[in-house]
């Protein structure tokens, strides 16, 4: 298999798959709502509860298993169960009941596919380390190794431990090796810059969900207006079928080898113990230096950010009495500028310090949010949401790779359900909170307040990740 095939193979099976789960949540939601609001919304909770629940527990199953293991699990349960219910709703399509079921089936496969899934990009990044490396990539008697991107790091691969690290150690002692200048407080080089095969992978994948959010309820809109919801599911259970395919021809890159040598007694340990810990994840992050202050500002951009375009945005066109076109051109333009740094990453890697990149695309972000609330037009909001669009992509696409590179391959994906659910809970509170406010107060204060939060935030980060 050369070289550069398993990436592309992994963001094309992701492609597919995600384009099918968003059609068929556009399909089961539209069908629950013929069946009145509560059913409508219990269709929604039964997609969501599980990950709310069930997030930490499913970091740790795949960190204990394996995500190539929980990965074909869960894509295989999430092919049979779409199926099932796919053949049931064909043979009963007024049985409302079955909608329900059906999304809670979704939302298990899905809170058991969202940790392992996340830490694809730098296990295939190991693989790929580990094939140039093997091949003669490495740079002999530097102390350095050439990254998937072509740069040399002063540090191990991908922040893989040496001699194992106890749950809750600081990865920058136990994930990385030794800067090359013997400064123990230096920062590495793999915390500075992530391989930019890692970055391109998340940028690829960043493209991947853009795309499905984008296309996928329109293609569903189409196709269960004119076959109905059972033909869409059952069109979805074959790209998890698809995807189950993929994971089996990329078995050899997403199963890690067993060390050789002798075990080292610290990471037996975290295998026996931390493991089982649901917790071990968040601890982990707390206690690094980076990733602390990292997750802060995912958890902020995710209650101050998230809402802009998913709740305010239309509710500002409501209140401007804008057209529905109109609101499509924001939330294109949206798109368009995060899109557009997802592109440019994946054609050139990382641009940037992440310390200097990550809080400069929260500033961004909050310029574009604050310049939407005095505008009276369309088109100088879509200028306003593009600018935005733009800080959110630099801000997702460099902070991301901060969590896969500098955490241990033993924790990736409890780390993984940490930072999901960082995003998870504060955009639940604050669409609550501003959905009722914005009703009293009116979206423009709003704006400038979220604006306001997330440019505090980016002045903090500055700050907490100047060493990266």
């Amino acid at each position: 298999m050369p070289l550069r095939t398993p990436a592309v193979l992994w963001l094309s099976g992701t492609a597919v798959s995600l384009l099918g789960t968003q059609a068929m949540a556009f399909a089961l939601l539209w069908s629950a709502a013929a069946g009145g609001a509560p059913l409508a919304a219990l269709t929604l909770t039964a997609v969501t509860l599980p990950r709310a629940l069930l997030l930490l527990p499913a970091g740790a199953i795949a960190d204990r298993l394996g995500a190539w293991r929980v990965l074909v699990a869960a894509d295989t349960f999430a092919a049979a169960a779409t199926l099932l219910f796919a053949l049931l709703l064909a043979a009963s399509p007024t049985t409302w009941w079955l909608i329900p079921l059906a999304a809670l089936a979704t939302g298990l496969a899905d809170v058991a596919h969202l940790p392992a899934s996340a830490t694809v990009p730098r296990l295939l990044t190991d693989a790929t380390n580990h094939h140039l490396t093997s091949a003669g990539g490495g740079l002999k008697g530097s102390g350095r190794s050439t990254s998937a991107g072509g740069r040399t790091p002063g540090s191990t691969r991908a922040g893989r431990p040496r001699g194992g690290s106890a749950a809750g150690a600081a990865p920058v002692e136990a994930g990385a090796a030794r800067p090359a200048d013997g400064r123990p407080d230096a920062p590495t080089a793999v915390a500075e810059r992530p391989g930019t095969g890692l970055s391109r992978l998340m940028a690829g994948r960043q493209i991947a969900a853009q795309t499905a959010a984008l296309a996928g309820p329109a293609l569903g809109g189409l196709l269960v207006t004119a076959v109905g919801p059972a033909p869409v599911m059952a069109a979805n259970a074959a790209t998890f079928a698809a995807m189950v395919i993929v994971l089996l021809r990329l078995r050899p890159f997403l199963v890690p080898a067993p060390p050789t040598g002798a075990p080292n007694r610290a990471a037996a340990a975290d295998r026996a113990g931390a493991a089982d810990r649901v917790d071990a994840g968040l601890r982990l992050l707390l206690a690094d230096v980076v990733l602390r202050p990292a997750l802060a500002l995912t958890a902020v951009a995710a209650g101050f950010l998230l809402p802009v375009s998913g709740l305010l945005l239309p509710l500002l066109a409501r209140e401007r009495h804008w057209s529905a076109a109109d609101t499509g051109l924001l939330a294109g333009a949206l798109a368009a500028g995060t899109g557009a740094v997802a592109v440019l990453v994946l054609a050139r890697g990382t641009l940037g310090r992440p310390g200097r990149v990550v809080p400069g695309g929260l500033l961004l972000a909050a310029a574009g949010a604050g310049a939407l609330a005095p505008v009276a037009d369309p088109w100088p909001a879509a200028l306003a949401a593009l600018l935005a669009g733009a800080g959110s992509g630099l801000f997702a696409t460099h902070v991301g790779p901060l969590f896969l590179a500098r955490v241990p391959a033993t924790h990736l994906a409890r780390t993984q359900s940490v930072v999901v659910l960082a995003q998870t809970l504060p955009l639940l509170v604050t669409n609550t909170v501003l959905g009722a406010l914005a009703g009293t107060h009116g979206v423009p204060p709003l704006l400038v307040g979220c604006a306001v939060v997330l440019a505090v935030a980016a002045g903090a980060g500055a700050r907490a990740l100047r060493a990266v």
